[in-house]
């Protein structure tokens, strides 16, 4: 039986080193995929794309059937092509917030004809590995509404309202 138990935590050992061999450590505790599997590429977006840099588009999650708690969680975007995504308990107040990057996902979006696609990497802790996050949304009047999402390759048709929240001063570009 002993043999068997060694087996096992040596299997798991390889899949957390080869899991780890495939991402690339950032400060404060981020990873990103060595070899990303994003179907989103990240693209210049224009200014009249509809986007405001200098926001984050956030959401309350009690606006949710079932969900009492007081979370919520926002998008923050770079011209660049870039976004992270964050759960944050409130909306941020100082631009220092959103210059935080620890505990966020990653991704790439781009913005067509007030189409927005996004794509995220998030950890995924308990799995030892991590999953791809693609929202597909519109860009409209200062609100970033969603219209279907797809983790790991799985659609479904989800309605989600971010509300432009400005936040001056930021200034932390994006690193991945």
């Amino acid at each position: 039986m002993v043999g068997g138990l060694l087996l096992a935590s040596s299997g798991c050992a390889g899949k957390m080193a080869k899991r780890a061999a495939a991402m690339v450590p950032m400060t404060e505790d981020r990873v990103f995929p060595a070899k990303p599997k994003f179907t989103v590429s990240p693209e210049v977006v224009s200014a009249d794309a509809g986007i405001d840099f200098e926001a984050v588009y956030y959401r309350e999650h009690k606006v949710d059937r079932g969900v009492t708690s007081d979370r919520g969680s926002y998008f923050r975007f770079w011209p660049d092509g870039r976004v992270m995504f964050r759960l944050l308990g409130r909306k941020p107040m100082a631009a220092s917030e959103p210059d935080q990057f620890d505990g966020v996902w990653l991704g790439y979006y781009q913005v067509k004809e007030g189409k927005l696609a996004m794509e995220f990497f998030a950890p995924v802790e308990e799995k030892y590995g991590w999953d791809y996050w693609k929202i597909e949304a519109v860009v409209q009047a200062g609100e970033i509404r969603s219209v279907s999402e797809e983790k790991n390759r799985k659609k479904v048709v989800v309605e989600r309202v971010y509300t432009k929240e400005v936040v001056k001063g930021m200034k932390r570009g994006a690193d991945w």
